[in-house]
């Protein structure tokens, strides 16, 4: 049985795998489907946030973001990628709320945060827009 120290750095392999080919499977999908850009649009505080809207572009007819697409997960003490079908809207949000928390874990407690994640096909990339909140307090005294 490998020790939890293998266990970490097998799963870790395994998330990075799954991420770059959800990405490549995900940017895939939209081209197939004549997608240029898909933007999601999320927001939280207090402890939750999620997606809030979908924008897509480039399709003359609406979008069906129904349709299955197969993605790769990492589950602990496993040694290979998890296939599992899904909605390609399924697959846009997990991937973009991944794409969130690398950077800016926790993204949704206390005062929040807000953004967009922007699937470009042609570009071949998806960029991260966040704007994080916080509250600002200004202290004066003042002595005559």
């Amino acid at each position: 049985m490998p020790d939890t120290t293998e266990l970490m750095q097998r799963f870790s392999e395994l998330s990075q795998e799954a991420f770059q080919a959800n990405r490549s499977t995900i940017l895939a999908a939209l081209e197939g489907h004549r997608i240029t850009s898909v933007v999601v649009i999320y927001d939280g505080y207090a402890d939750s946030g999620g997606i809030e809207d979908f924008e897509v572009h480039g399709s003359d007819e609406a979008p069906d973001l129904t349709i299955p697409c197969v993605i790769q997960s990492a589950e602990w003490g496993k040694t290979e990628l998890v296939a599992s079908p899904q909605p390609l809207h399924e697959a846009l949000e997990t991937m973009a709320m991944q794409c969130v928390a690398r950077e800016h874990g926790g993204w949704e407690n206390n005062e929040g945060g807000n953004g967009s994640v922007t699937f470009d096909v042609q570009r071949s990339q998806i960029l991260v827009e966040h704007t994080e909140n916080y509250i600002a307090r200004n202290e004066f005294t003042h002595s005559y």
